[in-house]
């Protein structure tokens, strides 16, 4: 006796983890026993691929993290350096933006800010801009990865940062 195969793949359809389609490799990304062709969830992020902006690639979380640890040296420019946040991937990029302190207080610093790094690959960044006699720059580095630019994160009154300035 011989037991059914649907798609003659040589694994009988009880054995077989995607029985309507050929997958004689059975190629597994996230190694769930599932098989790369019927998935669900093929990176195993825990989001179903219909609904997963980079399906096999597990480090694209939406919305990406912060990053950490950021550096500010140098004299004549600022040099930055900066932690990507934890588990980033090769999917990963950030966003250097710049605003000036003193308007900080308008909009939690996004009035005036400039986008000046948009998914830079990693640190370090360079800022030659000198600032405005008797003011200074803020920097706030973000994650951004395949999935979208990310949010702000919350101003000092809780209430969730205005639209960044990069798309």
């Amino acid at each position: 006796m011989t037991p059914p195969d649907a798609d003659l793949d040589g694994v009988p359809d009880t054995a077989d983890n995607c029985a309507q389609a050929a997958n004689p490799a059975q190629e597994d990304l996230d190694g769930d026993g599932f098989g790369d062709v019927c998935d669900p969830d093929l990176d195993g992020d825990g989001r179903a691929n219909a609904g997963d902006c980079a399906p096999s690639d597990p480090t694209a979380a939406d919305p990406p993290g912060e990053a950490t640890n950021l550096m500010l040296s140098g004299g004549a420019s600022a040099d930055l350096s900066w932690t990507a946040p934890p588990g980033a991937g090769s999917a990963w990029t950030t966003d250097v933006i710049r605003g000036a302190i003193q308007k900080m207080h308008l909009d939690g610093g996004m009035t005036g800010a400039t986008c000046l790094a948009m998914a830079q690959p990693g640190p370090p960044y360079t800022d030659a801009t000198v600032p405005p006699v008797g003011d200074g720059f803020y920097y706030h580095v973000r994650g951004r990865n395949v999935c979208g630019p990310g949010a702000l994160g919350f101003a000092s009154n809780g209430s969730p940062r205005p639209a960044p300035p990069c798309p």
